[in-house]
């Protein structure tokens, strides 16, 4: 991958210390929409490309939050793919970490403790990056189908885990998939405890990939943690935030949703939407190696939960990642605005702008705003009615020869 001078919407932690929090949120809320741009283009026949693009209704509707908290459209598709779109993978990875977190306070409630098992694998650059996760995941699963993993379930009094699949890219090695284990146990485990455990699962983890003819980092292929600053790290990555404020530093490390600026040097190393930024700056390599991330990781959770434990956790139903993506949790907001179709046709291509404009605004100085953008919105702000509320739900109508045909595909 070639080195850049800059970003074009790259975003540096250090010249970011100064901004004050409004600004930081609105920086990384525009580089999430320029980077759904490049994802549109790089994968043009993925549903990524008609995300927040394709309405599904008669009119697409603008809602403005009382809480202070950024507009957004309904009654638009949403295509709830965490590894192709940084639209929607913002929800999901906020989600999973507020799951995450939940699990967490209910066990220590319960009186259970956390360790947290890293595994991985050594591997070449040029290497498919498909080979590579699929012998790393068929390694996972013959380590914990054996006999000796049941035994030692029942030594560590072991409840259930949480397994996360995550994945970076390095100049030197190309695509790096790994795999952290978080298991709650009703043994507090000491640093002697988590040697045993790593030093037991490096045996057996070593000796099954020789099997694949694959080898492991004797330093890094197998890490055991518990509790303390690896925990903390751990949380930090699905965006954990303290209860005091919000920081940039949290969003910055939050897996695949890290916002840093454009590295360099040979050790350098991305997350997927990282790549992005180099792709929108021509970067034929970036490109070619967020596309190969794209095909192999569709479809693929980010978290997955153990049989029963949400239930002894006391936690909801789990959700998937596009139910994620379409859900609307801010409570406190309310209808503003309507888009017919050529408004909306307008409105996508600056999607950014047209939020936070939303958000700022009164509906006289939007409409006045939409205005100057040669955007005609509906020109009395949006009521919820019965009518309209039918109108909104009609999303088909009855063609020529009686068959049904769409009528609100947006592109």
């Amino acid at each position: 991958m070639k080195e850049r001078k800059s970003a074009r919407l790259g975003i540096n932690a250090n010249l970011t210390s100064a901004l004050d929090l409004d600004e930081q949120g609105k920086q990384i809320r525009l580089l999430r929409w320029e980077r759904l741009k490049t994802a549109r283009r790089l994968m043009p026949k993925e549903r990524v490309a008609r995300c927040v693009w394709a309405k599904v209704a008669h009119f697409v509707e603008m809602w403005k939050s009382k809480s202070g908290k950024p507009g957004h459209f309904r009654k638009i598709y949403t295509c709830g793919s965490r590894a192709m779109c940084p639209i929607c993978a913002a929800k999901i990875t906020e989600r999973n970490k507020q799951d995450l977190q939940k699990a967490i306070n209910a066990a220590y409630e319960l009186g259970w403790f956390v360790f947290m098992v890293t595994l991985t694998i050594e591997h070449h650059k040029h290497e498919p990056f498909k080979k590579v996760l699929n012998e790393l995941v068929k390694s996972i699963s013959r380590l914990r189908g054996r006999r000796w993993w049941y035994r030692m379930i029942e030594e560590y009094e072991i409840e259930g885990s949480v397994t996360a699949l995550e994945d970076t890219y390095g100049l030197d090695n190309g695509h790096h998939p790994h795999k952290h284990i978080l298991f709650f146990t009703r043994r507090e485990m000491s640093d002697d405890d988590c040697k045993q455990f790593e030093n037991k699962i490096k045996e057996i983890y070593k000796e099954i990939l020789m099997k694949y003819g694959r080898w492991m980092s004797n330093e890094h292929g197998v890490k055991v943690s518990s509790g303390g600053e690896y925990l903390a790290e751990y949380i930090a990555k699905f965006g954990h935030e303290p209860k005091d404020k919000w920081t940039l530093a949290h969003e910055m490390t939050k897996g695949g949703q890290k916002i840093g600026g454009l590295r360099k040097g040979k050790d350098a190393r991305y997350t997927p939407f990282q790549l992005l930024d180099h792709a929108a700056l021509g970067d034929i390599d970036a490109a070619k190696a967020f596309q190969e991330y794209a095909v192999v990781m569709k479809g693929k959770a980010q978290l997955t939960w153990s049989d029963k434990l949400r239930s002894k956790l006391g936690l909801d139903t789990e959700l998937t990642e596009e139910e994620v993506a379409e859900m609307n949790d801010d409570k406190d907001s309310r209808a503003f605005a309507l888009a017919d179709f050529g408004a909306w046709h307008k409105i996508r291509t600056i999607p950014h702008e047209t939020c936070e404009a939303i958000q700022t605004m009164e509906f006289e100085a939007f409409k006045n705003f939409m205005y100057d953008q040669k955007i005609y919105i509906e020109p009395d702000e949006y009521k919820i009615t019965p009518e309209l509320e039918e109108l909104q739900r009609v999303k088909r109508h009855k063609g020529k020869y009686g068959k049904r045909e769409k009528i609100d595909e947006g592109i």
